[in-house]
């Protein structure tokens, strides 16, 4: 099995801790899950008039509230992206396959793959004025994979066994086994920098980064506040004078706050609210394709759902391209029951079901529920679509003689009980770099975030062998077997993959959103007020 799944948060937890912020797999890793050859990965706004300007105060509008400052402890989209304009990683990787330089300039991986040898970036000083060096890197690491600071980091770098500062600017890694992907794991958020003789305390009440924006006041659940940072290595950068987060919790009322020119930018937007956006001149959307799956957890905890034959008769009963309009105002596109989406290189050419309520009948009867069956589903309005695919659900079931009882539970407490229920919907974003990482935390049995827990001997074989296999085309038939294995007997159904918006004022320019959808606002500028 693999080492690093000893040390993964629950998935309860992890959710618990979010809040009504949209949940992250924020961990990176191997290269060839690139998208396919042409895929694009974002709809940039509207190519700006002229050149990057100065100055700017660029309020972002989110729903939830920053709980974690210490980038140890962040876990929610809001936090990363805290993280990613107030931090930074040893490297940077926006996009499958482009992993850049950030606070290290080169790396380099020993002949028996079992260290790896980092050369600093010289001339960086954190916002508190302190220069950066090795022993900053050494004791960030050491923070994050200590067991008793329940990092998100620990869970996927449970195998580095040791960090050493070899020179000021020189620093090395030991591993307990070889991994090809480590320079691209250093890019997570959570892996961010801090100083030295940073005090966990501190670091809760003031975050100090090397970034491109330093921390100046936060109003916990209101407003925080940060300014440029007139030290940043990279000296061009930021064009912006401020960002700020605003916490709206309401959706209506975050959109109103973008078209009163209130806020400049709304991250997630509801899909129901694209045309709105779309209609209005003065708003620009990007948008980033097949970047989550909402998807219904066929608790494995709560018979029959351990049952094959009710699960496959379950997702029998979906009307795909129904789903698709019905539950994603048709910007979603169909799913089939497992989660490796269209644009990752490595996916397997596996047909969705098509809609047969009689087969599902006939499996249902086969299971003894000839007379049909009542089953309890958990859903919130907590994240974009969750309870739409569930209403959904409830209408196409009913044809094969299921009945859903749907219980709305209340947003602020849905990931404290999802999981009492047979049902419950549940989403979460693609990892677009860490195919290994994310069918070993949500798909083997040890899985921390195998929500239906949901147990097959092969398949776990085959997720604990396929990270290990150095063979490119063994390794794509191992994905394939991989793949078919939870479309065909999986505890998740999947029948859609559905795209994140964010929506901003015209006057804005160079917001950047990658295939995991986190703000990045370091060449982002804004047009003079006319």
């Amino acid at each position: 099995m693999n080492r690093w799944l000893r040390y993964a948060l629950t998935r309860r937890r992890f959710l618990q801790l979010l809040g009504s912020g949209a949940a992250v797999l924020a961990v990176s890793a191997c290269g060839q899950q690139a998208p396919s050859s042409g895929e694009e990965t974002t709809t940039e706004p509207a190519p700006a008039a002229g050149e990057p300007q100065r100055g700017g105060v660029a309020r972002v509008a989110f729903a939830s509230a920053i709980a974690n400052l210490d980038p140890a402890h962040m876990f929610s989209a809001e936090e990363l992206s805290l993280a990613n304009i107030v931090y930074e990683r040893l490297t940077t990787v926006f996009e499958p396959e482009t992993i850049q330089p950030a606070l290290a300039t080169a790396w380099k991986a020993a002949a028996d793959g079992l260290s790896w040898t980092f050369t600093l970036r010289d001339g960086v000083t954190f916002h508190n004025g302190a220069a950066f060096g090795a022993e900053d890197v050494v004791y960030s690491f050491e923070r994050v994979l200590d067991p008793d600071m329940g990092s998100m980091a620990r869970s996927f770098l449970g195998f580095v066994s040791g960090v050493t500062a070899l020179d000021d600017l020189t620093v090395r890694f030991d591993l307990e086994q070889p991994n090809s992907d480590f320079p691209i794991l250093l890019a997570s958020p959570s892996t961010s920098i801090v100083p030295r003789d940073s005090s966990d305390e501190e670091l809760a009440e003031q975050p100090i980064g090397t970034g491109a924006f330093q921390f100046a006041a936060y109003t916990p659940g209101e407003r925080m506040q940060l300014v440029r940072n007139e030290t940043y290595w990279q000296a061009q950068l930021p064009y912006l004078d401020e960002v700020q987060f605003l916490f709206i919790s309401e959706t209506s009322t975050r959109l109103q706050a973008l078209a009163s020119n209130t806020v400049d930018i709304i991250w997630n937007l509801g899909l129901e609210q694209v045309s709105t956006v779309k209609a209005n001149p003065d708003l620009q959307l990007q948008e980033v394709k097949e970047a989550v799956y909402p998807y219904i957890i066929l608790n494995q905890n709560y018979p029959p759902m351990d049952d094959n034959r009710v699960r496959e008769a379950l997702k029998l009963c979906v009307d795909r391209e129904g789903m698709v309009q019905a539950a994603t105002q048709g910007y979603g596109t169909i799913a089939n029951d497992q989660p490796v989406p269209p644009w990752y290189a490595l996916r397997a050419d596996i047909p969705p079901r098509e809609q047969d309520i009689a087969r599902a009948k006939e499996l249902l009867a086969e299971a003894g529920y000839a007379d049909g069956l009542t089953l309890a589903m958990a859903t919130s309005a907590l994240r974009p679509t969750m309870q739409e695919t569930a209403i959904a659900f409830q209408e196409m079931a009913r044809q094969a003689g299921i009945t859903i009882e749907l219980e709305r539970l209340p947003n602020d407490t849905y990931w404290g009980e999802y999981l009492n229920y047979p049902l419950a919907t549940s989403n979460l974003p693609y990892d677009p770099l860490s195919l290994d990482a994310a069918l070993a935390l949500s798909y083997h049995s040890a899985g921390a975030w195998n929500e239906p827990g949901y147990k097959n001997p092969e398949l776990d074989e085959l997720i604990e062998q396929v990270s290990m296999e150095a063979d490119v085309t063994k390794r794509t038939e191992m994905y394939a077997q991989i793949q078919q294995i939870i479309s065909d007997e999986g505890a998740w159904l999947i029948a859609t993959y559905n795209p994140t918006f964010t929506a901003s004022r015209t006057t804005l320019h160079d917001i950047k959103m990658g295939r995991v959808p986190l703000l990045h606002l370091s060449e982002t500028w804004m047009e003079p007020a006319a």
